[in-house]
């Protein structure tokens, strides 16, 4: 997988995703769709993307008690304030 190395202000930027969290500091070197290949939590960026079968969504709760911490959303309704230590970009199509 490819490496790069960005703070999630600037992928917000990129993305023009409105940014959610406390700091906007935090490096991000590799984008995740598949939560089953999330090993190392550090340094990722979950992107949950709804599609036929499943939403990503429905993931972040596991992911974020397994310790990761930055994720793509676009589901507004989505509870963000249930996840006081996560680092959220909305989106309007993920």
């Amino acid at each position: 997988m490819r490496r790069f190395s960005y703070t999630i202000e600037q992928l917000a930027r990129f993305c023009n995703a409105q940014f959610i969290g406390s700091s906007s500091d935090e490096i991000i070197h590799q984008l995740l769709i598949d939560s089953r290949k999330a090993k190392h939590f550090s340094h990722h960026l979950f992107v949950a993307i709804k599609g036929v079968r499943q939403d990503g969504h429905q993931f972040i709760d596991e992911l974020y008690k397994k310790g990761f911490r930055n994720f793509l959303i676009s589901d507004t309704e989505f509870k963000v304030s249930n996840y006081p230590q996560a680092y959220f970009l909305l989106v309007d199509d993920s």
